[in-house]
């Protein structure tokens, strides 16, 4: 870059702003540019350092990116954004045409300055995880303690019949909301029905419900209800939804698994024996490891339900060096997705823009 074009690019600045204080200047004629046109590209808060270059904190043009430092502070001539904004290179022209292509010569006239006065830049950037402060991810809602919240008081307190009902009545009574009658016990029992077991109850089983007077009535249906084989085929299958359960691989070749009904019984069973939900987690994850140091009857069972982890999609038909790590991504990915609620296959390339991953 030779001395007469920067000294003819230094010229078009008007003579207010020479007279700017440096955090001025940067706030009044760089700040702006590098929001509207370097972020797209170029900023660590919306994850997109092209070039590995982030232009929306000091920390990052000081880093510089794949290319080595982009600003040598007081230097405008040996500097490779000077060089990139002017379109001297070929090769090296920012922003892109594709992108809006090159600034006015106000703004690279005020960019040039900025450089000169030695890249004065008052943007101190906090600790980040990915998109968000470092601080602000350590009180983020989802991994904050469980509390047991204090229970609301409520203007009706005769329709509340637990503690879960008052937390109802109080939301409802915010938004000024009557409660709807309480249902017959004919749609009542319709209604536990259908949610428990995914079946209508039968006519013997509603006229029952209708001649018993006592006060537990409900209860009982509700009690036989998940006693039912039906309860586990029906609940069972929101969980196999979340293992995301097939007959067959997925991918491509999609070919059959025969063995794959043997985990969908496992599941179905572990619900109507009502085994702890710990429990339920562990077999699925580690069965095959605690099975070594249990009971020898209890062995294939818990084996089975490490199907859990091979039920997803498998990206060849035998194991390879050329497909494995896939299989082995995607297991990561189900089992966080659906025990901690957390995708982390993002972290296979980059941090997590709100979680500590």
């Amino acid at each position: 870059m030779s001395c007469g074009l920067l000294a003819t690019v230094l010229a078009l600045l008007p003579s207010a702003a020479r007279s700017e204080s440096d955090v001025d200047f940067f706030e009044n004629r760089v700040r702006p540019i590098l929001v509207a046109k370097c972020d797209g590209c170029h900023s660590n808060t919306k994850g997109k350092n092209s070039g590995g270059l982030a232009l929306d904190t000091r920390d990052g043009w000081q880093k510089g990116g794949d290319n080595g430092a982009v600003i040598v502070p007081g230097k405008p001539e040996e500097s490779s954004l000077i060089k990139a904004i002017l379109y001297e290179d070929e090769d090296l022209q920012m922003p892109p045409p594709e992108k809006g292509g090159k600034l006015s010569s106000m703004e690279i006239a005020a960019l040039t300055e900025w450089v000169k006065r030695g890249a004065p830049d008052p943007r101190i950037a906090a600790a980040r995880i990915g998109g968000m402060a470092l601080e602000d991810a350590r009180h983020w809602w989802s991994f904050q303690p469980i509390r047991k919240p204090a229970i609301p008081a409520v203007k009706d307190t005769a329709w509340p019949r637990t503690d879960l009902d008052r937390f109802l009545a109080s939301r409802r009574e915010q938004q000024s909301l009557a409660p709807v009658a309480d249902a017959d016990k004919r749609t009542l029992i319709r209604r536990a029905t259908f949610d428990l077991t995914g079946l209508p109850p039968t006519p013997e089983e509603i006229q029952a419900f209708l001649q018993d007077e006592s006060p537990d009535a409900f209860a009982k249906v509700i009690d036989r209800l998940l006693s039912s084989p039906e309860y586990g085929v029906r609940w069972g299958r929101h969980w196999l939804d979340v293992a995301r359960y097939a007959d067959t691989a997925g991918d491509g070749s999609d070919y059959p698994v025969r063995e794959a009904g043997k985990y969908r019984d496992w599941v179905i069973n572990a619900l109507n024996a009502d085994q702890p939900y710990d429990q339920f987690i562990r077999d699925q994850v580690a069965g095959d490891i605690l099975a070594r140091s249990g009971p020898a009857d209890d062995y294939a069972r818990r084996v089975t339900a490490t199907g859990f982890l091979a039920i997803g999609k498998r990206y060849g038909y035998s194991p390879s060096p050329d497909y494995q790590h896939l299989d082995f991504a995607d297991v990561i990915d189900s089992v966080s997705r659906s025990v901690l609620g957390l995708s982390v296959g993002c972290a296979r390339c980059h941090d997590h823009k709100y979680d500590p991953i």
